[in-house]
């Protein structure tokens, strides 16, 4: 099963009306934003775990990134809280549960092999900045490398923008609505745009909170070759 799988196409999965599917394995709930296994289950979703639950031991042999969107997340390192970002290198070896139930969201098989750096970041607690390219805008860097960059980005109310992006990007609505011309992005709506294809969005009455991972799209994963980017 592929949902989404061609990155070279602008993509958007909003939470109201879309349907769960049930994991009976994991004893939760998935909402696939996109899905590839042509070898391997390359995959960005909202996964709901219900409480008092534990999922077996596993080896993370493809790597997972994690955003604690609600409620909290434990696994033998410690508990990860509401604003947590994981990043769980591939052979990391894991056991998942949560106590008070959360709603986490995942992308699993999109690491570089040689990755072995675990990450546990409060992203609530980054510093804040405003570019001074960007008005009504403000930033918290999350995590960075030469693949990717995450960060929060905090956008005020009825703000207008053009996001001019060259190597793709992902967005997940945290808070507050964002609007195109002929789309209405809600909580956890999630969008993913194309290499080279700018953003026109006005933000609604209230200001919005926003989770941006950029330049991935362009590196190769298991069964997606990378992206040739031109740029002028």
């Amino acid at each position: 099963m592929n949902i989404n799988e061609d990155i070279l196409q602008k993509a958007a999965v909003h939470v109201r009306s879309s349907s769960w599917k049930v994991d009976k394995r994991r004893k939760c709930e998935v909402l696939y934003l996109d899905l590839l296994e042509k070898v391997k289950p390359v995959a960005t979703m909202l996964v709901r775990v219900p409480p008092s639950t534990m999922w077996r031991p596993e080896t993370l042999n493809g790597g997972k990134e994690i955003f604690v969107l609600e409620g909290s997340f434990q696994d033998e390192r410690g508990t990860y809280p509401k604003g947590s970002y994981m990043r769980f290198p591939p052979g990391t070896r894991q056991q998942g549960y949560s106590d008070t139930g959360c709603l986490l969201f995942v992308k699993t098989w999109q690491f570089k092999r040689s990755d072995r750096r675990l990450v546990n970041i409060d992203a609530a607690a980054s510093p804040v900045y405003r570019p001074h390219t960007r008005a009504g805008v403000s930033v918290q860097p999350v995590f960075g490398d030469e693949r990717e960059d995450v960060r929060l980005e905090h956008w005020s109310a009825n703000h207008r923008m053009v996001i001019n992006q060259v190597n793709g990007l992902e967005l997940l609505v945290l808070n507050g609505d964002v609007y195109e011309p002929s789309m209405t992005y809600k909580q956890y709506s999630w969008l993913r745009l194309p290499p080279n294809q700018p953003l026109n969005l006005i933000v609604g009455d209230m200001p919005a909170r926003v989770l941006i991972k950029e330049s991935h799209l362009v590196h190769a994963v298991p069964g997606r070759p990378a992206l040739k980017v031109e740029t002028a």
